[in-house]
């Protein structure tokens, strides 16, 4: 496996099936409370079986990750987002960039080619 990073201008990411967002309003009174002060409309991110920290989005930054369901680039998806909000696509770039590189490094959003595209089998 390559450790290489990602063109993250060309290459083309996806978010695995196995990807969850929750509503934090769904989450139980002690998970509530271990997460601490959250704003409405706030969900977490988390890939179940990886060593992903659950990771806390605002509700905006979710239906933008939310784009990633089909293969993309991040220029694509963003365009597509601001598009259905009526924004500015190289304002929401400009927001948006650091969250989704995070989430690139974080191997919540990966490349369709690669090994992390899809659920890890079971194991002891």
């Amino acid at each position: 496996m390559s450790d290489a990073q990602p063109d993250i201008a060309t290459t083309l990411f996806t978010l695995p099936p196995d990807a969850k967002f929750l509503p934090v309003c769904e989450l139980s009174a002690r998970l509530r409370a271990a997460i601490g002060p959250v704003e409405a409309g706030q969900s977490v991110i988390t890939r179940p079986g990886f060593r992903v920290t659950t990771r806390l989005v605002p509700g905006p930054l979710a239906e933008l990750i939310a784009e990633f369901r089909t293969p993309s680039r991040l220029t694509d998806a963003v365009f597509r987002f601001a598009r259905a909000q009526d924004q500015d696509p190289f304002a929401t770039l400009d927001l948006a960039f650091d969250a989704l590189a995070t989430l690139v490094e974080a191997r919540i959003l990966v490349s369709p080619e690669s090994p992390d595209a899809s659920a890890p089998a079971p194991s002891l």
